[in-house]
């Protein structure tokens, strides 16, 4: 049995209790039909895996069919077919979850920012005050191994545990999470069964 599927955050709402007229934060995601691709084993690739797809695109070309790729590991694989399709319905039992997602808050950042290093003195006329000092030895002209460039910063995975499943909607295939995701609306999460 899948414990877990990929997602789509659709966009974030409130539900209002009739009976207490409580009002609840909630993030709706949308769960498009998830497709077994690759089944990995032990045998060939050293360790069990299972490869899903979602989420067609509109024009695919011979190589990008699918815009969500992940690999999961499993115990055993022996349950799974390729082409097995996974769907919320598949979860109507699932009443909590964790979401995992990677957090790009930050694209592109200078080592200054993103390393805290030292800024060229404010003195002499110069105006390039937060670039970073030389990148190559003196002796043999190469860039040392150790040194800390510029790059994108902070994308690392997010996990939100214990999260309550507040609405299940199978005919429109959507269901609402318990409280906002700090995500972009029309990206990608993992969601796996606490």
């Amino acid at each position: 049995m899948f414990t877990w599927f990929l997602a789509t955050k659709v966009w974030m709402s409130q539900i209002i209790d009739n009976e207490t007229w409580k009002i609840t934060p909630v993030t709706y995601i949308s769960v498009e039909e998830n497709i077994v691709t690759q089944i990995k084993t032990i045998e060939k690739d050293w360790y069990n895996a299972v490869v899903l797809w979602t989420n067609k695109y509109n024009k695919p070309t011979k190589t990008r069919i699918f815009k969500n790729v992940k690999e999961f590991k499993v115990d055993s694989v022996e349950w799974i077919k390729i082409w097995d399709k996974v769907n919320l319905s598949d979860f109507e039992w699932m009443w909590e979850c964790h979401v995992t997602w990677v957090s790009k808050w930050k694209w592109f950042a200078w080592p200054v920012k993103r390393w805290n290093r030292t800024i060229a003195r404010k003195t002499h006329w110069t105006k390039y005050i937060r670039h970073w000092s030389t990148m190559n030895s003196c002796i043999t002209w190469r860039s040392k191994k150790w040194i800390k460039m510029a790059g994108h910063m902070w994308n690392e995975n997010t996990t939100l545990k214990f999260r309550e499943v507040s609405l299940i909607d199978l005919d429109e295939n959507v269901f609402a999470i318990k409280w906002p995701i700090p995500w972009f609306n029309g990206w990608s999460l993992i969601i796996k069964k606490a």
